[in-house]
């Protein structure tokens, strides 16, 4: 039986061949692709936070923010403004639309003067003008001097680091804002968490796509874990996963791919298609020997 991706359109070899190992295959590099309180207290932070003298943002399980490894507690508002800043890709807003996603009901000069005290209140929790940097018409964070985990997410996205971005993912985009302070910035919450996902997803594909045509099965494999964690009922990305850790792995490690997603799939009756049915086929009898 031939197994090929529904999506490649390349045949790829038989499972009774051997392919070609990792060493020998083309390396898979692919270009990168384009609740808080409000109190003074502090907390101390993680331990794998970086080294005192230095300012941190999380905003995935946040916005949380960190000076010398102690947590400044903000208000929903001074967090909300702290993802709106740092949770861009440009690091920099009109305050028109931080306006429009913070006090879209109030009179203009009225939410004018609300984001000048937040502006205010804000400087006044950190110590400092240069956590959020703010113009006559703008609102930007600093090019450097600060980490956050948005960064953190860019690098490994780069690096081709899908488990760490599925982490990060995974403890959801400033969750601490949804329902806080306003439908819009819930509402732009989510719609960034999508993005990101989206960009993740995206990146992936392009990962899969060039490793089978090089049959870099790790690296494969590693793209294809990623898309199924983002559709764990997609059969499509259990079909790649099964195939993947056949190849990269063991049988035993394919067939265990299979058994979580019938579990979990269970309650709605799933019953495996053709090709899967095939594919479970072909991994049943494939000698281990020539993985």
């Amino acid at each position: 039986m031939n197994l090929s991706d529904s999506g490649g359109g390349s045949t790829l070899p038989r499972f009774a061949e051997r392919p070609r190992t990792h060493s020998d295959s083309v390396p898979a590099r692919v270009p990168p692709a384009n609740g808080p309180q409000d109190s003074n207290q502090s907390i101390h932070m993680p331990s794998d936070s970086p080294q005192n003298n230095q300012i941190q943002v999380l905003l995935f399980g946040g916005p949380r923010l960190f000076r010398d490894q102690a947590e400044i507690l903000l208000s929903p508002l001074q967090g909300a403004l702290l993802s709106l800043v740092f949770g861009t890709e440009e690091g920099q807003l009109r305050r028109s639309a931080i306006l429009t996603r913070l006090w879209p009901e109030d009179e203009a000069t009225h939410a004018r003067h609300r984001l000048n005290q937040l502006l205010y209140s804000f400087k006044k929790k950190t110590g400092s003008s240069e956590v959020i940097r703010s113009t006559r018409d703008e609102i930007s964070r600093p090019v450097s001097g600060i980490s956050s985990d948005m960064q953190e997410y860019a690098n490994a996205l780069e690096a081709g680091d899908f488990e760490r971005c599925t982490e990060l993912l995974e403890k959801g985009f400033a969750v601490h804002v949804l329902n806080t302070v306003g439908r819009n910035a819930t509402d732009w919450v989510k719609t960034r968490e999508a993005e990101l996902r989206r960009v993740l997803r995206r990146q992936a594909v392009r990962v899969w796509h060039f490793s089978v045509r090089h049959e870099d099965w790790p690296e494969a494999r590693k793209a294809a874990e990623t898309l199924l964690s983002m559709a764990p009922f997609n059969e499509h990305r259990l079909q790649q996963v099964l195939e993947a850790r056949a190849r990269a792995g063991t049988v035993e490690e394919a067939m265990e791919a299979y058994a979580d997603f019938a579990e979990r799939s269970r309650e709605s009756g799933w019953s495996p298609g053709e090709k899967t049915k095939g594919l479970l086929e072909a991994i049943g009898t494939m000698p281990i020997g020539l993985l």
